[in-house]
């Protein structure tokens, strides 16, 4: 048997997320950014600016304690602006609160992870 702690951090993480939509997100309206045309376009070109910003790291940082401060900023940052979309795009469904939420608790669980498996 192998060490599972990166599958439980992952499953934890997604139940989270999870989660946060089903306790947050209620009511008739359950609307995604994907479901609009603008913001679907805006969140595209996040996702490919978080994606381009994470090889850098990955080629030109390494594996240095300095990556998983970076990594966790761009997460954070990530997860800000999609929250940002939601609130202006999704006012009423207060998917933005869903969102901070699980990306603040993300943070949290992967900082206690990165402090208690620190990489080599």
């Amino acid at each position: 048997m192998g060490d599972y702690s990166n599958l439980i951090v992952i499953v934890l993480i997604v139940a989270l997320r999870f989660l946060m939509d089903r306790l947050i997100v209620r009511g008739e309206d359950r609307r995604r950014l994907t479901d609009l045309d603008k913001p679907r376009i805006y969140s595209l070109i996040i996702n490919g600016v978080v994606i381009a910003s994470i090889i850098a790291l990955i080629i030109f940082v390494g594996d240095t304690p300095l990556f998983v401060g970076l990594a966790l900023g761009l997460f954070a940052l990530f997860g800000l602006s999609q929250s940002w979309l939601e609130k202006k795009y999704l006012p009423n469904t207060k998917r933005h609160i869903a969102t901070l939420l699980s990306i603040g608790c993300a943070i949290i669980v992967l900082g206690s992870y990165m402090l208690f498996y620190p990489m080599a």
